[in-house]
């Protein structure tokens, strides 16, 4: 069996901040803000959460944390 190159986590990283000598290390998100709303909105629409996160690839957990901060905006207030 071949193994695949390995890819330095380096690729994966968004941003890498450096305070007090120390790295601290910033995930990037899979989602915009906007792709969250709009995820949302599905659930407003009936969708339940299940299914959504069935189909996004995401755990319920992430998708809660987004409803208690994302619920109730629009794309455009996004920006402000």
């Amino acid at each position: 069996m071949r193994s695949l190159p390995h890819k330095p986590d380096s690729l994966k990283l968004d941003k890498i901040l450096i305070l007090s000598g120390q790295k601290i290390v910033i995930k990037k998100s899979r989602f915009t803000e906007s792709q969250i709303v709009k995820i949302l909105k599905e659930n407003e629409s009936g969708i339940d959460a299940q299914s959504l996160c069935r189909e996004y690839g995401i755990s319920r957990a992430t998708f809660y944390n987004w409803r208690k901060k994302y619920s109730g905006m629009e794309v455009s207030q996004l920006k402000r």
